[in-house]
């Protein structure tokens, strides 16, 4: 039987405390969390019942670091080699670090400041060299998620770059949506079933097959119409995909 490590928390951002608060709801103890943003360091100390603590002086037996990926290695580097640590960054390859007990703790999913996934577990991609690290980390990932993955540096890193044409890409297109249904003073609501309709459909079928719209069909008068209607750089990026969609399904591009 698993004895619950103590888990010290370095990060005060939306991963930080969304891990958290899942790892403190499973059972962990969360022993401490360390950054440098102290209004947020005492309200997450002040939630999760826990003390605010420098890096040089950690006491957790594992060391999860939620920060962002230009500052994880130099973060992870100043931590004791005795502390096993896990990181969060989903493009950092492992090798890189030279820390003697560090692992991959990356969740494969969108965490929005002040908000809850209405999801209640999403994937785990978990990797370590080192056969007690992986233990640890397993053991910790299915505390909290039942989708726990091993995975590699490099199809991490390829995860995540697909990760970001599904939700920051899609994300980017609604807001360039909205701004321009504000331009033409078009209230943005008018489009909420067909939000839920297009993402919930993807659930069920490939995208490809449920690809609908004029690109799909050919409808060379309709996407003229549609350029008219935009500005230098929302034809751009209209025309960028709209060519992208034209190739998928053998038409020629504009």
């Amino acid at each position: 039987m698993h004895q619950f490590p103590s888990i010290s928390i370095i990060g005060t951002g939306n991963v930080a405390e969304l891990l958290g608060q899942r790892l403190l709801n499973a059972g962990c103890v969360l022993s401490s969390i360390i950054g440098r943003n102290q209004s947020r360091l005492i309200q997450l100390s002040s939630d999760w019942k826990c003390n605010i603590e420098s890096i040089d002086a950690i006491s957790g037996d594992i060391v999860l670091v939620a920060v962002s990926d230009d500052v994880t290695i130099e973060i992870i580097e100043q931590i004791e080699p005795n502390k096993i640590v896990f990181y969060t960054a989903g493009t950092i390859e492992i090798n890189l670090i030279k820390h003697p007990q560090v692992g991959v703790f990356y969740p494969l999913q969108t965490i929005t400041k002040n908000r809850i996934p209405k999801i209640d577990t999403f994937p785990i991609l978990i990797e370590s060299d080192q056969p007690q690290v992986l233990k640890k980390l397993l053991f910790i990932a299915q505390l909290i998620s039942n989708q726990v993955s091993f995975c590699n540096s490099l199809e991490r890193k390829r995860v995540h770059c697909i990760a970001v044409f599904i939700n920051n890409f899609s994300n980017h297109i609604i807001h360039l949506g909205q701004k321009i249904a504000e331009t033409q003073q078009i209230e943005f609501s008018l489009f909420s079933s067909l939000l839920q309709e297009t993402f919930e459909k993807l659930t069920e079928m490939n995208a490809k097959d449920a690809q609908t719209g004029p690109a799909r069909r050919n409808d060379l008068e309709t996407i003229s119409n549609h350029l008219n209607l935009l500005t230098e750089s929302e034809k751009s990026i209209y025309l960028t995909i709209t060519n992208s969609i034209l190739t998928t399904y053998n038409h020629d591009k504009l």
